[in-house]
Formats: structure tokens, C-alpha cells, sequence
């Protein structure tokens, strides 16, 4: 069957295309006819199709969207027409009605219209309550997005939460139904993978879909699924398995695939996930932060001392912040620090983690701090938690606790009694917000008059304005009592946390410390590599490869080397590890495609073309080159120091001329990849173009770089004389196996543009440099 979106040619029982899911057809509920996907009436029976009461599925799609966040849905009311193409990676999630043929033929049309919209609008609160994309409804299915229009570094799981939730929500809806719709249950099949994002369609009718095998991976899982059960692929698996709980299905024959899939089952999110952050069976001491441990061990002992503390720990992604915090902690408390001779006292740790989704959950990371202080977690019984609170703020509070307690119980969400919410029906916003503050600055000082006590505010740049107004009124409280508040950050200056972080260095410089990790060395980063892998016997080029990829990044390095084990290149061998084969170049690790497209997509549409632009001339380039290809020239300066900004280029030099250059590889690798390959060639040819025209007097110096864009550009002809005359450069200067290397290239050209005299004499070229 042909699917009219994408042209391809699919099985004739298909219902939906194997490559981008569109449907095929639609099949009425009443008589199982096959009809056009454009109908709105059975062609055998007349009984209305789509929404059951003759609603296109778009009509239905754009009412639910409007339960998207704000943001969101200002994306998605984006003609697609405006949304450029793009290749990235994006997480699929597939959702199905369990036998809703059977159960559409029992009810009355109307009556199973109301019911699928219930479902739906389930679907769609779940996804965009994980910042997703509903981007189709296939009949009583619905196709959802993580990761486009906006990637996230965490959307495998977003998608799996927002799984969960579905399902939790389809079991609270089945109990609705009973009685009137029996069993009603729903599949979900989850998939992550590199797909086309953009226009799909007509002039008349163009969707923002994802085209590429994982979509259709994503719906065979759905497919495959059982009744009220997610299915996972092993990618997915992988990204996700610290914080979930999986059962292995092994592999399991589909139709449309040759091999089969391995799938897991979705089961649970854990109560005390891990990290997920280094190789499992694999460990390495810190390595490369003496001084910042040292500071930072200070900071913690002073406070053992009874002097309150405000410390700030910056970096990017990966850096290591978290690391350093938990190996001090492990010093501090095991009495490893000897650089006082203050008596040890023990440390209170309180952790409250922001969650990258958890903006519009207000409070969040403030009642991590609370239930860790009462060592409970989010799963424990409401009713639990309430008895240990009450308890908790006795003894801290004493006679004050009833006047604090209601507020304690909104910031953990807990249910009220009439008195309470009688008092809170009477209290307007400004108020409210001030006696929570209140409740909270005196639980923690009074927490830390009892014992010095540590407050670990990590992954604060996610953190909401809430607790962010929290986490300010507590730095009065360091002047008072042995607290400690430490804030983890990366450098997101648009983000509240970072006005948070000037005031504390302002107004409490007396209490201030600030840690900023920076990259670590290459001689620290080849540490990093012999830790991990103990004895490792290989090449120098393979240990400098590394080196380059991850650029002193220890999140990087380990994911490399995790995906090279993942891959097979690195193998364990007796007490070394070795290169199974050589390696001449090292893709991004799929855990580091989000990590880097997420900071890309949060740029404004002209900002990220001009990025992408750069990344096409290469890791630094050249100011006057992007100018001249730059197709906002006027505001090219504005985005360039936006990118400086949000860290993503610097400046290089500025003499002999204005330089940039990314400040990480992976970035720029990243920003290239998620061009088209059409608009690489477009842009490849761009640069070739503006070289030859600024630099005539330099063309011998550049032949290496012309050659690679005219390459790229498929320039044939071009790209073959810059290759022959690069290949004859190196003779020159001396480099052979470069000289090899690039003729070999020619000689693809020259095979290309099928002309034999040309491939004669390359060839002839080839032997002859073998020779010398």
C-alpha cells in the first residue's frame, strides 16, 4: 500500500506506514472496510470515521493541544511550513486502545467518541506534563514527540514517566467505565533513534512529523505489546535504567523487521534511583581536583565549627559537580580531613534535587530537603508522611508547630483539614508565599541548632521560582546557625538561579564560596582513561582520539568509553583492555545527543541557523567567512555574542583577523548533524565559494579545506582538482601517507563522474607515491 506522505511502498494489510506512521487507511468500526485516510464516512456502510462523529483527527489534535504548557504550545501552533528540517534524535512514544473495534461496535458513535476522547485526553495530559509533543492521533492511537520541536537532555525519560502516568490514569479511567465499557485498557510502545524531523505532506496539508526507522520501531513495540503494558526498546533500556525498574524480554520476532527486537517491560520507576552517571564495574578516584576538594572540605569543616556557609559549585554539564560534593561529604565524615584540629562533629545531609521537568512544580527541591529529613521518599503513604512530620515539627517547633505545620503540609502537597484550607481561602498570594517562607527558614534553623546540618540544593539552574525565593530567604539563616546551603549550578545566566547566586556573592560574601570546575587537563583526563580501565594496552592515537572527544569533559570521556565497550572496540582481556580494531573516529554517544541539542534548541530560530552555519566552516572559523554566507548579516554580531553568552563559541584570536571557535567539538559535531544533508550541501558549497573569493591569494595554503567543502558539497569536478592538487601539496612538504590518503578520495570522485582517463591517471598517481 502507498503512503501518501513519504512515498513509500508498504505491505497491503499495513494500516500505518512502516516508515512515518501515517496512517494507511482507516478501518470502520462497524463493518471493517478499508477506506482512504482522508474519509470521513465508511465507503461500504456509511458510518462515520475518525472521531466517530466525522471530526478530522487534526480538528481533535489541535483541541488537545491546547492542554499543552504555554511555551509548548507556542511551538506547535507553528505552521509546519516554518519549522525547518532537521535530523536529530527524538524519542517516539505510540499509544493504542486495546480492542476498540470490538468494543466501538457496542456503543452508539457518540457515545465511543466521548469515550476515546477521554482516553486521549489523558494521553495528552501525561505528555505535556513532561514537556512532549502529541503529533498525530492514528484513529484511537496517538503519536507523541520528546525531544521535537525541543530536545530535552533527559526525553527517554520524560517518555517513560509520562508511560507510567498513562497507564496509572487509563486504570483510574477503566474504573470509570465499568459497567458501560468492560476491560478498557491501553498499549504503549517507547523508542529512541536519529529520525528526519519537519513538513510531511502536501501543499494543501503538511504535518510536523518524524520520519525514520525509529518510528517504526516504536510502533512495532506497541504493537507487541500486551494489555496495559509499556514496551521499551534496548536503546531506551539503556538511557533509563538507573532510575526504572525493567524485565528483560529478550529478542521477539515482528512483522516488518527482519531481526527480531529486544524488548523490555516498563515496570516501575525506583524509589532510590541512581545516578546513572559512570560505567557499571568500572571506578575511578577523583582525579584533577585537589584544590577544588581542599576548598571545598574547608567550607564543610568551618561549618563543623559552627560557622554558617553559602557554597556554589559551577560547571557545565558533566563536569563533575556532583562527584566533588559526595567525595567530600565521604572525607568530611570519615574524618579524612586533618587540616583542623576542631573537634569532628557530625553533618545533618539533606539532598534536594531539581528535576529538568519539575519548572512548573513548585517546591519540589524544598520538599526533597523535607522528606529527607524525615527519611521518607515520595512513594511512602501520605498518611506516613503526615504522622512524621507532626512529629518532627514537635520536636523542632514545639508549641510553634500547629502555626507552622499547614504551611509545611502545602509544600509537600498533603492533604488539609477544614480548618486549614478555611485559613487559606483568607490569606491573598503575598502571604501565603511569606509564612511558607517563614514555616521553612525556621524548620531548617532550628534543624541546624540541633546539629550542623548541610542543605544540598543539586541541579539548581532547573530549580523553580519558588524555591528559588526559598533558597534566598534561607542565606539570612547561615548567619545564625551552622547551616549549610550548597548549590550545584551550571552557568544558565537567563535562569533565576543565577540572580539566586549574585545575591548570596553580594550580600553574603562574608559566607560566600564559590567552586567553578573547569576542564580537566589532558594529563588528568589520561588518568581518568588508566582508572577506568586499570591496565590498558592502547595505541597512543586511539588515548589522544579520546582526549580530543571528550576535551577534559569526565562525563564525556566515561560515555566514550562506554559506548566504545558498548560497541565491541574496547574489550576486557585478562587484566588489559585493548582496541579490537582501529579507530579513526569516535560518533557522539546517544546519552550525549541530548545533552548537546537541548542547549542548540533552546536558541531562537536565526541564532541556531547562524551556529549551524559556523559548524559547517568548522570547529573555529573565521568572522568574514560567516559574514559573507551568513544569511542574517545585520544581526550576525547580536548572535554571536548571544552564543558567547549562553557558552556555546568564544573568541579564538583577533588578530590577523576576528576568530571563534566552539567551545566543545561535540557541540559543533551536534549543530552540523542536525542539518539536512541537502542544507549541508548548500551550506558546504556556500563556503567553498566565499574561501575562493576572500582568499585568492591564499588558495595554495587551503587546498586541504576546499577540497573538503567542495567534497561535501558533491562539487565533483572541483572537489577533484583541490584533492589532486592537495595530494600533491603533501608530496611536497614531505607527508605521503596524507598525499595517499587524498588521492584515494580523488580517485571516488573521478569514479563518480565515471571518467576513465582521469581514473587511469590517479591510480597511476596511487602506485606511484606506494613507491616512493
Amino acid at each position: 500500500m502507498h503512503c501518501l506522505n513519504c512515498d513509500t511502498e508498504n505491505a497491503p494489510e499495513a494500516r500505518f506506514c512502516s516508515m512515518c506512521a501515517h496512517p494507511l487507511s482507516q478501518q470502520c468500526p462497524k463493518c471493517q472496510q478499508e477506506n482512504p485516510p482522508e474519509s470521513l464516512f465508511c465507503s461500504a456502510c456509511a458510518t462515520p470515521l475518525h472521531g466517530s462523529d466525522g471530526t478530522p483527527d487534526l480538528e481533535r489534535l489541535d483541541g488537545l493541544r491546547k492542554l499543552a504548557p504555554e511555551g509548548l504550545q507556542e511551538k506547535i501552533r507553528q505552521d509546519p511550513r516554518d519549522l525547518p528540517g532537521q535530523r536529530k534524535p527524538v524519542t517516539i512514544l505510540f499509544t493504542d486502545i486495546v480492542g476498540s473495534t470490538a468494543i466501538a461496535e457496542k456503543l452508539d458513535p457518540e457515545e465511543w467518541k466521548e469515550v476515546v476522547q477521554g482516553a486521549h485526553r489523558l494521553v495528552s495530559e501525561a505528555v505535556y506534563r513532561y514537556e512532549g509533543t502529541i503529533a498525530q492521533l492514528l484513529g484511537d492511537g496517538v503519536l507523541a514527540f520528546f525531544g521535537a520541536p525541543l530536545t530535552h537532555e533527559d526525553d527517554p525519560e520524560r517518555a517513560a514517566r509520562a508511560a507510567l502516568d498513562i497507564q496509572a490514569s487509563i486504570a483510574e479511567y477503566r474504573a470509570e467505565l465499568s459497567g458501560f465499557v468492560n476491560a478498557f485498557q491501553m498499549r504503549v510502545g517507547i523508542n529512541t533513534g536519529e529520525v528526519v524531523i519537519g513538513e510531511v505532506g502536501s501543499e494543501k496539508h503538511a504535518e510536523y512529523l518524524a520520519v525514520g526507522d525509529a518510528v517504526n520501531v516504536a510502533a512495532r513495540l506497541e504493537g507487541a505489546a500486551e494489555p496495559g503494558q509499556i514496551l521499551v526498546s534496548q536503546t531506551i533500556a539503556r538511557r533509563i535504567e538507573a532510575g526504572f525498574n525493567l524485565r528483560d524480554l529478550g529478542e521477539v520476532p515482528v512483522k516488518g523487521k527482519t531481526a527480531a527486537l529486544a524488548m523490555f517491560e516498563l515496570v516501575e520507576a525506583k524509589l532510590e534511583p541512581s545516578s546513572g552517571r559512570g560505567i557499571e564495574g568500572l571506578r575511578s578516584p577523583l582525579v584533577g581536583r585537589d584544590a577544588e576538594l581542599e576548598r571545598l572540605c574547608s567550607a564543610m569543616v568551618s561549618l563543623q565549627e559552627g560557622l554558617g556557609q553559602i557554597v556554589v559549585v559551577l560547571g557545565e554539564a558533566g563536569i563533575g559537580k556532583t562527584r566533588l560534593v559526595q567525595e567530600a561529604m565521604e572525607q568530611v565524615t570519615q574524618a579524612e580531613w586533618e587540616e583542623t584540629s576542631a573537634p569532628s562533629s557530625s553533618l545533618r545531609w539533606l539532598e534536594g534535587r531539581s528535576l529538568s521537568y519539575g519548572s512548573a512544580l513548585s517546591f519540589w527541591p524544598i520538599s526533597q530537603l523535607i522528606l529527607a529529613d524525615l527519611g521518607l521518599s515520595d512513594g511512602d503513604a501520605e498518611v506516613k508522611v503526615k504522622a512524621a512530620l507532626r512529629r518532627r515539627a514537635s520536636d523542632l517547633l514545639g508549641e510553634d508547630s500547629d502555626e507552622f505545620l499547614p504551611f509545611l503540609f502545602h509544600i509537600l502537597g498533603l492533604k488539609q483539614d477544614e480548618a486549614a484550607r478555611d485559613m487559606f481561602q483568607t490569606l491573598d498570594g503575598e502571604t501565603v508565599k511569606h509564612q511558607i517562607q517563614r514555616a521553612v527558614r525556621r524548620y531548617f534553623t532550628r534543624t541546624a541548632e540541633h546539629e550542623p546540618t548541610v542543605l544540598f540544593f543539586e541541579d539548581t539552574h532547573w530549580a523553580d521560582p519558588s524555591s528559588l525565593d526559598i533558597l534566598e530567604d534561607l542565606f539570612s539563616a547561615t548567619d545564625q546557625c551552622s547551616l549549610m546551603l550548597l548549590i550545584s549550578m551550571r552557568i544558565e545566566r537567563d535562569h533565576g538561579s543565577w540572580n539566586a547566586k549574585l545575591k548570596a556573592e553580594t550580600d553574603y560574601g562574608h559566607r560566600y564560596t564559590e567552586i567553578h570546575l573547569k576542564r580537566l587537563s589532558n594529563a588528568d583526563s589520561d588518568q581518568l582513561v588508566d582508572h577506568l580501565l586499570e591496565v590498558a594496552d592502547l595505541p597512543d592515537d586511539v588515548r589522544r582520539l579520546m582526549m580530543d572527544r571528550s576535551e577534559g569533559n569526565p562525563f564525556y570521556l566515561e560515555e566514550i568509553i562506554r559506548n566504545l565497550i558498548d560497541q565491541g572496540v574496547l574489550v576486557h582481556e585478562g587484566a588489559t583492555w585493548r582496541a579490537t580494531k582501529e579507530i579513526t573516529q569516535i560518533s557522539i554517544p546517544d546519552s550525549l545527543h541530548g545533552v548537546l541539542q537541548a542547549r542548540i534548541d533552546r536558541l531562537g530560530e536565526d541564532v541556531r541557523r547562524t551556529l549551524q552555519l559556523a559548524a559547517v566552516i568548522g570547529k573555529s572559523f573565521l568572522y568574514r567567512i560567516l559574514e559573507s554566507i551568513a544569511e542574517a548579516e545585520r544581526e550576525l554580531d547580536v548572535h554571536l555574542a548571544q552564543l558567547q553568552r549562553v557558552d556555546l563559541v568564544r573568541e579564538k584570536t583577533r588578530r590577523p583577523e576576528l576568530e571563534y571557535i566552539f567551545k566543545h567539538s561535540l557541540t559543533q559535531e551536534a549543530a552540523y548533524g542536525s542539518l539536512l544533508v541537502e542544507r549541508r550541501r548548500e551550506f558546504h558549497l556556500k563556503v567553498g565559494e566565499a574561501i575562493e573569493q576572500l582568499f585568492p591569494d591564499r588558495v595554495e595554503d587551503l587546498l586541504g579545506l576546499l577540497a573538503h567543502h567542495f567534497y561535501h558539497a558533491e562539487e565533483w569536478e572541483k572537489a577533484a582538482d583541490y584533492l589532486i592538487r592537495a595530494s600533491d601539496k603533501a608530496v611536497m612538504e614531505g607527508s605521503i601517507h596524507e598525499s595517499i590518503d587524498l588521492a584515494h578520495q580523488a580517485l571516488t570522485v573521478y569514479e563518480r563522474l565515471e571518467d576513465p582517463l582521469k581514473i587511469g591517471q590517479v591510480k597511476a598517481w596511487i602506485g606511484d607515491l606506494h613507491w616512493r
